[in-house]
């Protein structure tokens, strides 16, 4: 595959809704050309999307532009996957509800799959269960 290509297939999986970009895929896997794809989706981004994935696949199949935008979107889903989450540590206000930091430590560190970064200035009177442990990760 080459760079234009990727780079344009990972900037349409981000602006296509998953339906649209899988029906385009689905299209192209069949054979059908770019070109008469315009209007599969009615809508001005899924044009100019098709539009800009053609300027960048002159000797390209059906089949591989189909991959590029598959493999994009797969891409795209594990990043949308990933979450950041702020703990609010005081002071106390009525205006919003909160959790206990230490309660939304251990939710952290439970539900951590792959890394976990924590940034604070200071966590303190946590059980000594949940402090990191290195052989864990």
């Amino acid at each position: 595959m080459n760079a234009a290509l990727a780079a344009v297939a990972a900037s349409v999986a981000l602006r296509l809704a998953p339906t649209a970009l899988d029906q385009l895929a689905r299209q192209l896997e069949a054979g059908k050309q770019l070109s008469s794809l315009r209007t599969l989706v009615p809508a001005a981004t899924f044009t100019a999307a098709v539009d800009e994935l053609a300027g960048v696949c002159d000797g390209v199949t059906t089949g591989e532009i189909a991959i590029a935008l598959r493999s994009a979107a797969a891409a795209h889903a594990i990043d949308r996957d990933r979450t950041v989450e702020l703990v609010w540590t005081g002071p106390d206000t009525p205006r919003l509800p909160v959790r206990m930091s230490a309660q939304a430590l251990k939710q952290v560190i439970e539900q951590a799959r792959d890394r976990l970064i924590v940034a604070s200035f200071a966590v303190y009177d946590v059980d000594e269960e949940y402090y990191w442990e290195p052989t864990r990760w």
